[in-house]
């Protein structure tokens, strides 16, 4: 027993050295660097600030198919859409309706998390952006159709696209996809 009452301090200051050396190892003291992947839990995202562009003077606007049930005909300007570091999608949408009545607004997009955010609204009579007053990062209602085919066509995996080739080439595949019902295509033929 007196041994062991010996060796037993010693086996204890190794057990603690080595517990220091794991800690040491395992990088806890080090600071800790934020991981590109958004599903680690520790993942804090931030949007990058980036101004409004100019006013578009020569929008080259591509025309998104939409449900039966959205009246607006909707573009996206594909001349000034950008790509952040921060993966966010800032586009120019414009809503036009069957009267004619154009609204335009800048917008941006994470794909991600399937948020948008209204920067501002474009004032087709004085060709000028005025900021929007609630510009916080929102989640896409279920009845805004608009939007929901908006993301289904810009990130169809769900998430932002490499580059913005990438990003115009979804947008070409969208617009040249045949939304016909199936019944009245059986019709047509």
């Amino acid at each position: 027993m007196n041994k062991f009452s010996q060796q037993l301090p010693l086996a204890l200051a190794l057990l603690l050295a080595a517990n220091l050396a794991h800690a040491d190892l395992s990088g806890k003291n080090r600071p800790r660097q934020i991981p590109l992947n958004p599903y680690v839990e520790d993942f804090v995202w931030q949007e990058k600030p980036q101004a409004v562009p100019a006013y578009a003077s020569t929008p080259q606007w591509l025309e998104l198919p939409m449900p039966a049930s959205v009246r607006p005909k909707v573009f996206v300007d594909i001349s000034d859409m950008q790509l952040g570091e921060d993966e966010v999608i800032r586009y120019t949408l414009r809503q036009l309706s069957s009267s004619g009545i154009e609204n335009i607004s800048r917008e941006g997009l994470y794909c991600i998390k399937r948020q948008l955010r209204s920067y501002a609204y474009g004032d087709t009579v004085n060709k000028r952006w005025i900021e929007a007053q609630n510009n916080s990062w929102r989640g896409v209602a279920a009845n805004d159709w608009v939007r929901r085919e908006l993301i289904d066509a810009m990130c169809p995996k769900g998430w932002a696209p490499p580059t913005l080739e990438e990003i115009h080439s979804n947008l070409n595949k969208a617009a040249h996809l045949d939304r016909t019902p199936q019944l009245e295509k059986e019709r047509k033929l």
